[in-house]
């Protein structure tokens, strides 16, 4: 997969932008088309994943451009092509044409598990123990709060 044209070839952005990406497969079992990564063509889900390849590829029109991550502006061609997936990159580093679409050259991309795998789960904090003031507060609160919807029962 190349591009048409390049239209910025010295794009760079460290801002998190979403966008769409063709995979073979669907779900949770999607395969990169053109290209693999180390571990084979299955994608990574639900983590940041680097592009490997070549320094530079040329595009139609002869101007060079990063081998990274190939990823449209839209899903517009999605109900034709059923591979198009919602992915978020970083890294941006070219933008071009591919047929008529706009396509961005990505070094970093993450493709979701599902649409609400974003933005990344956190680990969980461990919750801090509750210490004997922090207790006495919260049970003269509780008593309060329950003496203030006694007296709004009997208003």
């Amino acid at each position: 997969m190349c591009l048409s044209t390049v239209t910025d070839p010295y794009a760079k952005s460290k801002i998190i932008h979403s966008g769409y990406k063709e995979f073979s497969g669907s779900g949770k079992s999607l395969s990169f088309q053109s290209y693999s990564m180390k571990g084979g063509p299955a994608v990574p889900l639900d983590t940041w994943i680097k592009a490997e390849g070549p320094a530079s590829i040329s595009a139609t029109d002869g101007k060079t451009y990063p081998a990274y991550f190939h990823i449209y502006d839209s899903n517009k061609e999605s109900k034709k092509n059923k591979n198009r997936v919602l992915v978020y990159f970083r890294g941006l580093r070219a933008v071009g044409t591919q047929g008529n679409e706009t396509c961005f050259i990505a070094q970093e991309m993450y493709v979701p598990s599902s649409p609400n795998s974003w933005p990344p789960i956190q680990p969980k904090l461990a919750t801090p123990q509750k210490d004997s003031t922090t207790k006495v507060i919260i049970e003269k609160l509780s008593s309060l709060i329950d003496d203030l919807k006694k007296t709004a029962g009997n208003a």
